[in-house]
Formats: C-alpha cells, sequence, structure tokens
C-alpha cells in the first residue's frame, strides 16, 4: 500500500497551494516575455591602431529606447579596444515597439598635448526604414588622429551610411586617417 502525504502549508488548504504554484509560473512566463523585448547589442571600439587615448561619455539626455548601457563612461588606449554593452526595448509597453533608438557618446583626448580631440558617435536603429529597419553608426567628421575611419554593422560598412541590421555586432574603428 502506498501511502501519500498531504502536503498543506501551515494553515492554508493544498487548493491553494497549486493556486499559488500557477501564479508562481505565469510570473516567471511573464517575466520571460519581458526579457525578449529587450535584444542586446554590442558595439566594439578599437583603437589597436590608435595613437590617442579617448574617454567616452554618454550623453544620457540623448539615449532614446534604450534600457541600459554598460560602460556609459569608459577610456581607450592606443593598442586597446573596448565593449559596450546596450539592451535595447522594443515592446509596447515600454512605448518603444517600432520606435527609432538612439545612444550618444561624446568623446574627447583627456592629454592636451597638441590640440584636444573632442567629437560625438551616435549609434541608431530604425527599425521602420526599408521594412526590415536600418542601422548605422555617425560621428562628428574630424580627419584628425583618435577620430574614427570605418564602422562595420553585422555585414555591412555603417559609418555615417544607413544599412540593413544584420546581427547585433558592431565596431568603430579608430586611428589616423592619413
Amino acid at each position: 500500500m502506498i501511502s501519500r502525504k498531504r502536503h498543506r502549508f501551515i494553515g492554508f488548504p493544498s487548493s491553494l497551494k497549486i493556486r499559488w504554484s500557477m501564479a508562481l509560473v505565469a510570473a516567471i512566463f511573464a517575466g520571460s516575455s519581458i526579457a525578449s523585448q529587450l535584444s542586446e547589442r554590442v558595439i566594439k571600439f578599437d583603437n589597436s591602431r590608435g595613437t590617442e587615448t579617448l574617454e567616452f561619455r554618454e550623453h544620457l539626455r540623448q539615449r532614446q529606447c534604450v534600457a541600459t548601457v554598460e560602460p556609459d563612461f569608459f577610456t581607450v588606449a592606443p593598442g586597446e579596444t573596448a565593449e559596450v554593452r546596450m539592451d535595447v526595448r522594443d515592446s509596447q509597453s515600454s512605448g518603444c515597439l517600432g520606435e527609432p533608438k538612439h545612444v550618444l557618446w561624446d568623446v574627447a583626448s583627456p592629454e592636451q598635448a597638441g590640440r584636444p580631440i573632442v567629437y560625438k558617435v551616435l549609434f541608431s536603429v530604425e527599425p521602420k526604414m526599408d521594412g526590415d529597419g536600418r542601422v548605422r553608426i555617425a560621428s562628428t567628421k574630424l580627419s584628425r588622429p583618435g577620430t574614427p575611419y570605418a564602422a562595420t554593422c553585422g555585414d555591412h560598412a555603417c559609418l555615417d551610411e544607413w544599412v540593413p541590421q544584420s546581427g547585433n555586432d558592431n565596431t568603430v574603428f579608430l586611428y589616423p586617417r592619413n
């Protein structure tokens, strides 16, 4: 004979335990649907051939439909690369479903040896452009060491050019333009 033990929370009937378990499962699924509304994007700032140390500071007031940017302040020395991770919102509840997404960085050289470098880098996603959406990395145009000379967004060259979205990995190449 198999004996079954009745499960009870202290002072609560087992029917409440079943309802509580179902509520917990529903909360887990609701949480997973919220997570699916965030898309991680990565931008690598490649200064491996550069000659200037650069400080990147996110311009928080210009962020749109991006939940987090980590790190929001970083330094890239010559010969180094830095990686920034962004969680892009795309949900009805956030008001960002199908809306443009933007992150803007102010870039400067902390060394005052010559003329200091100061410019901006803008990462943009326009989901409604051309049906599948477009992405680009734009920058202030300067022909000086430490400024971007190229960028890739997925499989496409995207410095100052709108390109089809293809993948979540992006790279900005920094070094002197000759």
